[in-house]
């Protein structure tokens, strides 16, 4: 792995297991007072502790997060030269590969814009048309998600939530990214990818069993997330600082 790519870990011996947040029984009308709802307070200083939280009861399909964990094993799986053929110039709609650079850094990602309208399909995996299934329907759905999870961020402020997710937050763009990341023979405590922010709203992450997700705490210490299966991890990302504290 390129040195570029690379950063020592410190303090990440710890683990944390994330505020698990269920939001399945809300409705996405909002009526008032909802930001008193234990559940909805729960979430609100979830984020502000930590910035993340895993949902669960999250309402995707088991045989859906099977099949989707499934597709990305099977790209990542590929050989580089089949891999490569699907990258074109303009990256956010193509396989790229370890020296792309983004805040990211990954070691390898297929990313494409979702559009629930077009049902836009990843380049150059139109022809495989289960691929392009598995991964539209958790585009989709994860789309739906991210919009109530983003009201009731709304509600949790006392914020007229169809007002202002109309004006801010109706028309954004998704994009789903699926990354595999190498560990070349690292064990703990040697160089690993560098640490980022998300700069989006927010993002859904849907991880292995493994661990390998590590956060920073408020007092800059590096800890480890736990995997629980058939759950989400939830990041609040830096837009929403914008939003009342």
């Amino acid at each position: 792995m390129p040195s570029s790519l690379q950063s020592p870990i410190e303090n990440a011996v710890n683990e944390v297991n994330l505020p698990l947040i269920d939001i399945s029984e809300f409705p996405l009308e909002f009526g008032d007072r909802l930001q008193y709802n234990p559940e909805v307070t729960k979430l609100r200083d979830a984020y502000r502790e930590w910035g993340f939280f895993r949902h669960v009861n999250h309402g995707i399909p088991v045989d859906l997060l099977q099949k989707f964990q499934t597709v990305a094993k099977g790209l990542f799986s590929m050989p580089t030269e089949a891999k490569d053929r699907t990258t074109n110039s303009y990256p956010f709609e193509s396989y790229f590969g370890l020296l792309f650079r983004l805040p990211m850094k990954p070691s390898a990602s297929l990313t494409c814009p979702i559009q629930i309208q077009s049902k836009k399909s990843p380049q150059g995996y139109g022809a495989n048309k289960e691929t392009q299934s598995s991964v539209i329907r958790f585009g989709n759905t994860a789309i739906e998600l991210a919009s109530k999870i983003m009201k009731l961020i709304l509600a949790s402020h006392d914020l007229d939530v169809e007002k202002f997710y109309k004006s801010d937050f109706e028309n954004c763009e998704a994009y789903l990214r699926i990354n595999g990341y190498s560990s070349n023979g690292k064990s703990i405590g040697e160089k690993a990818l560098l640490s980022h922010a998300d700069r989006s709203c927010l993002t859904i992450m849907l991880g292995d069993e493994k661990e390998g997700l590590e956060i920073r705490s408020k007092e800059g210490k590096w800890l480890t997330v736990k995997p629980v299966s058939n759950t989400l991890v939830v990041n609040v990302g830096d837009s929403l600082k914008f939003m009342p504290n």
